[in-house]
């Protein structure tokens, strides 16, 4: 069955704690992935510290330095039951669908 949409403040989930099921700290929230406008929506949450550099428009060959070897983690959308104060809850098993990536190939993708 499909989940009803809900409206949020993008800016708020930023630095905001993500919860496995049983309450358990995955990491924070450093980016956010969208679908494009009119109609965004919020397709998965990336965890990790290294997303940043790229938000920054940090020139590219300097991410690459900053983010060789290093692992981000894509959260789906689809597998967040609910945000409450400063945090994101998971589903029952949604840890099991985060995807583990590479930080320079994230950025590669951002900046074409």
């Amino acid at each position: 069955m499909a989940r009803p949409r809900r409206m949020i403040s993008v800016g708020r989930l930023i630095g905001t704690h993500v919860l496995d099921s049983a309450g358990r700290r995955l990491g924070r929230v450093i980016d956010i992935r969208m679908t494009a406008l009119p109609s965004a929506e919020v397709v998965a949450l990336i965890i990790g510290p290294w997303a940043l550099p790229a938000r920054l428009g940090v020139d590219g060959a300097i991410v690459r330095q900053l983010t060789r070897g290093r692992r981000l983690h894509l959260v789906p959308w689809a597998v967040v039951d609910r945000v409450e104060g400063e945090s994101v809850h998971l589903e029952a098993g949604g840890e099991r669908r985060i995807q583990e990536v590479d930080a320079e190939d994230l950025v590669r993708a951002e900046n074409g």
